[in-house]
């Protein structure tokens, strides 16, 4: 199969929630290595104990499911998801009685459950299968699994052998399904084939997967090859998942240009949240950025301060569900089990002066403090708080914004644009909804 075009990585960045201008100049290197980045941290690599080059025969196997009922399946430990998934599952299912997400509409959602596939199969004893454009016409990648090895507690790592066919290389591709199913018993009960329907983008964001998977395994790691694998090449799938708010901030990030990435040289002058290197560049991001100047031009801004945690809980318990990431390391820090003291140093300021949007969750019945939860999605706050203690007029006209017609959410948070104003301050446009579409 071809490459990804730069249209198509930009396509995929976005449904993974990373935010890169359409018209954007960054050099492909660089967009190819942002979409790299965005895989590693979907996958959560940095912290898993993995230090390449990883040797199959010498890492540890993941345990080989002989009672289901008294292992977890492989399917359920290669799926990762979000507290956000897991809200509109339980909506969807309180209203429409189950859940459903169309196919072929989001490549990244469809690797996710390419994923769970992978994982069924292997708890079911197969051995190879293919992934195919719907009407088998198209495209073909032959898989060969190998075996699971075990990364972590809780993280399995499928190792395999693969290959790409063309309309060109059918043949062969044939005449390899016919030699597995010589060799591994195509008519046996929990042996067939299993076909796993792919787009052609879907298709290309797997390939990519697998090559950037390949360089964690050592080189010199040569599996036995069937008849017809000598052109296949082996790789690793981790299961992979949403990418959390820092990971999204990051890679959505650009400290230069908003178009090309260059030095900037001036800002927006109506609302002063985006930079430019030259004319030319705002110019052609003004289709793009109009929304978001307009949504910001003429709103209300006020001032509040916040603390670093909620008040009276310094150094106390903090619970768990608190966590907003959804790839946060484990085992957990102390740090991360109790509240931080109220005089401890506040968060720094990524951002300078430029506007960026936050959520402003409002306090829930069960909360003994009346409080916003406030924070960005690079999460550069951790998780800040502005009380009701430190100005009770404002906080009464955010409790009102949240609960009227431009709160939303059940009058449960909003999103707004915001500015940090001072270490323990920031300044929010209350009166104004974000026009740009929330990915969060």
């Amino acid at each position: 199969m071809d490459p990804l075009t730069r249209a198509e990585t930009l396509q995929i960045l976005s449904f993974m929630g990373v935010e890169i201008p359409k018209n954007t100049k960054l050099p492909g290197d660089l967009l190819d290595k942002r979409l790299q980045d965005a895989l590693n941290a979907a996958q959560n690599r940095d912290n898993l104990p993995i230090t390449p080059p990883l040797d199959p025969e010498t890492t540890k196997k993941w345990p080989v499911r002989l009672n289901p009922p008294e292992r977890e399946s492989l399917r359920k430990k290669v799926w990762r998801g979000s507290m956000e998934e897991a809200q509109n599952i339980i909506h969807a299912r309180e209203t429409l009685g189950e859940y459903r997400r169309g196919l072929f509409q989001d490549p990244f959602w469809d690797l996710r459950q390419t994923m769970m596939n992978l994982g069924d199969d292997i708890d079911k004893g197969l051995k190879w299968l293919t992934i195919e454009d719907p009407d088998h016409q198209l495209f073909s990648i032959n898989v060969r699994l190998l075996p699971t090895l075990q990364i972590d507690f809780g993280t399995p790592g499928i190792v395999v052998l693969y290959r790409a066919f063309n309309r060109a290389t059918v043949l062969e591709a044939i005449k390899w399904i016919q030699n597995q199913g010589a060799l591994h018993g195509v008519n046996k009960p929990g042996l067939n084939r299993t076909i796993i329907s792919a787009s052609p983008l879907e298709a290309k964001l797997i390939l990519k997967l697998l090559e950037v998977n390949s360089k964690l395994l050592s080189p010199h790691y040569n599996p036995p090859r069937d008849s017809f694998e000598e052109e296949f090449k082996v790789s690793i799938l981790l299961p992979i998942g949403p990418l959390g708010f820092s990971d999204l901030g990051r890679l959505s990030n650009d400290p230069g240009c908003a178009v090309c990435g260059k030095e900037r040289k001036s800002r927006c002058s109506q609302c002063q949240s985006v930079s430019y290197c030259s004319v030319a560049c705002q110019k052609a991001d003004w289709p793009t950025h109009k929304q978001t100047c307009r949504s910001l031009k003429g709103g209300r801004w006020c001032t509040i301060p916040f603390r670093v945690c909620p008040p009276g809980e310094g150094g106390q318990p903090k619970p768990r569900s608190t966590r907003l990431d959804v790839n946060h390391p484990q085992p957990w820090t102390d740090a991360d089990r109790t509240w931080p003291h109220e005089d401890d140093p506040p968060p720094p300021n990524i951002h300078g002066d430029k506007a960026f949007l936050v959520k402003m969750q409002a306090p829930l019945v069960v909360w003994a403090y009346p409080a916003f939860l406030v924070y960005d999605r690079q999460h550069s706050f951790g998780e800040v708080f502005f009380s009701a203690q430190d100005g009770l007029e404002v906080y009464a006209e955010f409790m009102e914004e949240v609960q009227g017609p431009r709160g939303g959410y059940r009058g449960g948070k909003m999103y707004r644009w915001a500015r940090r104003t001072g270490e323990r301050e920031l300044t929010v446009c209350l009166d104004k909804e974000p026009t740009t579409e929330i990915k969060w």
